[in-house]
């Protein structure tokens, strides 16, 4: 059997799926049969070889459901699917999109008159495959460039007129990646949607993707959770594996197949990583040998028996061996079912109380250190993640949290300062004036140092005593350095060592991007594509015009308005947006921009001069960063504008710098607005010898 038919056969076999459709398989109409029977055996099939020559979707399915085949062609195979125990019905429609934009168009079609067939039906839905299109830009890992943009939004436009969307999932955001160690690229090109009928009659269903290994694309299943569904064991590890012969060899395979451990932060990461790597052995091992141990015990009991009544009935040198050989397994067999018992069985020292001797006391002593230092870990989608320990203190949630933590980042941000003054590390040679070492954001924390490696071991110090007095330890694995200039080799070097992964800029943080260089496509794709998300909802496709209206008026400016608060959008982002306000107003969908009847500077005029009352997007922006301006003549105590003062400023009026001076590309942009700012200065004349002056922006 070729390696990767084994693979799906143990797959498939572990855990014990229903049906499902296998994609690009590339194999011969003449192999075909001898594939399924090798990786599927029992199993029925729907192939569309007879639409193309290598039949890129197999549809197949065990005796447990009964699969209807509806509609069929090149892109897509569509089957009415029943779960013989259940008696649940949906609509499943496997995909395997071509690479080829106008091709996928037919497919959209197929799938929109599918939708039309069973829309009065109300029957659940689920499309699943590879679309070969990214839904957003955030599900490329370079961004979508205008050539993809068609594609994408031909493929927005399915999924809001047939009201699909995405189903819960788990799992890496990419699901394809190209393989290569020069151009590496990631996409997200496989999921599972499904309609509002499906949600309804299986509202906990999720999907997980998974690397397959023996593919570049991750594998997809789909659970129906629900009270009829058989929920999985956690598993339990028992003492007697230990003694199998089969187990040193699986520990070695798995240790030496996984990173190795060495002494870090990352070391109790890697070794719960590698126990859960051997969990899929000891299942093995444990089914294989040990499944049903007590029948088992029975039945080698019952041979025994039936062996000595051989050798009482014809006692011979051939029955003689034949009831030792039973006496001996059964006997093997007993001892291991003795301890399986001993380790699952509770023994209830307090209900006998042990006659209340000293050995009782030390007994309950034991069971309470025992109690007072345990671990747990959360199942989560039947995985268990993470490790925490029993104690008494503040729950998640409790209003006291945020204040306590508070106080403890207080004391941290002390101690950094107070180490900077000590110089043992060094300040940023942009921060030295102003006497800054870091920026706090909620549980977050931006430490700036002069680059040295002294520094980065001088910053670890102060956290590790922060640690030992606090308990709070950082996380390495969610961790990053960034660093710039001409010899950052040595201090990437030391970090890689201690574990903290290399950052590049740009980063995404509260869903904006940290960069240096003036804003992009690719940097403000993403607040298109959630402008553009909420847009596209299915549920906004019964909305009138006034409630598309008000939609736009409240959710979608609050959306560009939390971005302005930070960043001058550029005009070709404002104009996409408002392009895609007017579009859903006139149309419901964002893509349809020739439905308009009135253009969008009347629309923006106010409703006493015939307009709507909208806001355009360019006053909004120029407002935020006029408000950027008044801060620094009205806040003299911020942090930003102290840095300002001291860096860029420098003595001089803001109103006579020049602008080529060093500064970042919004300092630049601010200046810009100078000429605007002006006709909004005032003067305050106060007794002849103090004045106030300032920006009255409304």
């Amino acid at each position: 059997m070729a390696r990767k038919h084994r693979e799906v056969k143990r797959w498939v076999q572990e855990e014990k799926y229903y049906f499902g459709c296998l994609l690009e398989t590339r194999v011969q109409e003449d192999k075909y049969g001898v594939c399924v029977s090798a990786a599927l055996p029992s199993w029925a099939s729907i192939v569309n070889y007879e639409y193309h020559a290598l039949g890129r979707i197999w549809f197949c399915w065990s005796e447990k459901v009964t699969v209807t085949k509806q509609h069929m062609s090149d892109q897509v195979i569509t089957c009415a699917v029943q779960v013989l125990e259940t008696g649940e019905q949906f609509v499943c429609s496997a995909v395997y999109a071509s690479n080829c934009e106008m091709e996928r168009r037919r497919l959209w079609e197929e799938l929109r008159g599918t939708k039309a067939a069973y829309d009065h039906l109300d029957l659940p839905w689920i499309v699943i495959g590879d679309f070969n299109v990214a839904l957003s830009s955030s599900e490329h890992s370079l961004g979508v460039t205008r050539s993809m943009q068609l594609g994408m939004q031909n493929f927005q436009d399915l999924v809001g007129d047939c009201n699909l969307t995405d189903m819960a999932y788990t799992g890496e955001i990419f699901t394809w990646w190209n393989k290569r160690d020069e151009d590496p690229i990631g996409k997200k090109l496989d999921r599972a949607l499904i309609n509002a009928a499906w949600y309804r009659q299986f509202p906990q269903s999720t999907a997980r993707f998974e690397a397959g290994g023996i593919s570049d694309h991750a594998r997809c299943v789909v659970t129906l959770v629900g009270a009829e569904n058989e929920t999985r064991k956690p598993f339990r590890f028992f003492n007697y594996l230990t003694e199998h012969s089969e187990f040193l060899p699986a520990v070695k395979r798995v240790w030496e197949s996984s990173q190795p451990i060495f002494h870090s932060r990352l070391a109790l990461s890697r070794f719960h990583a590698k126990l859960k790597l051997l969990k899929y052995d000891m299942r093995m091992i444990n089914k294989t040998h040990y499944g049903d141990l007590p029948g088992r015990t029975k039945q080698a009991f019952d041979e025994m028996c039936c062996c000595q009544n051989q050798v009482l009935l014809d006692p011979n040198p051939t029955t003689f061996v034949a009831a030792a050989v039973a006496s001996d397994r059964w006997n093997k067999l007993a001892r291991i079912e003795e301890k399986f018992f001993r380790q699952k069985s509770c023994i209830r020292w307090l209900g006998a109380g042990d006659q209340n001797t000293v050995v009782f006391h030390r007994a309950v002593q034991t069971r309470t250190v025992c109690i007072s230092t345990a671990a747990f870990s959360v199942n989560v989608n039947g995985s268990l993640e993470g490790f925490f320990t029993s104690a008494r203190g503040i729950r998640q949630g409790c209003s006291l949290s945020p204040y306590l933590y508070v106080i403890l980042n207080n004391v941290l941000s002390k101690m950094l300062n107070k180490a900077a003054e000590a110089q043992k590390f060094e300040y940023h040679p942009q921060c030295r004036e102003v006497k800054l070492t870091h920026l706090s954001f909620a549980d977050d924390i931006l430490v700036f140092t002069d680059g040295s490696t002294d520094s980065l071991q001088g910053v670890l110090e102060v956290m590790e005593q922060f640690a030992s007095v606090s308990g709070l330890y950082i996380n390495a694995s969610k961790s990053s350095i960034f660093a710039s200039g001409q010899d950052v080799t040595p201090l990437l070097t030391e970090a890689a060592d201690i574990g903290i992964k290399v950052g590049t800029l740009p980063v995404r943080y509260l869903g904006m991007p940290l960069t240096t260089k003036a804003l992009t496509r690719q940097d403000y794709e993403p607040l298109l594509d959630k402008v553009r998300g909420r847009m596209l909802s299915w549920s906004n496709k019964c909305l009138s015009y006034a409630g598309r209206l008000q939609l736009i008026k409240s959710i979608t400016s609050s959306i560009v308005n939390f971005w302005s608060q930070a960043f001058i959008l550029p005009k070709a982002c404002l104009n996409e947006i408002e392009s895609m306000c007017s579009a859903f107003l006139w149309s419901g969908s964002p893509n349809l921009t020739h439905k308009a009847k009135v253009a969008w500077d009347d629309l923006c005029c106010p409703i006493a001069k015939g307009g709507l009352g909208l806001r355009k997007l360019h006053d909004s922006s120029r407002v935020f960063a006029l408000g950027l301006i008044w801060r620094i003549f009205s806040n003299g105590d911020s942090l930003w504008v102290s840095w300002i003062q001291h860096y860029l400023l420098r003595q001089n009026s803001f109103w006579d710098i020049k602008g080529n001076e060093k500064g970042s590309w919004m300092w630049r942009k601010l200046l810009k607005l100078r000429s605007v700012a002006y006709q909004f200065l005032r003067y305050e004349i106060h007794d002849g010898k103090t004045a106030f002056s300032g920006l009255m922006i409304g």
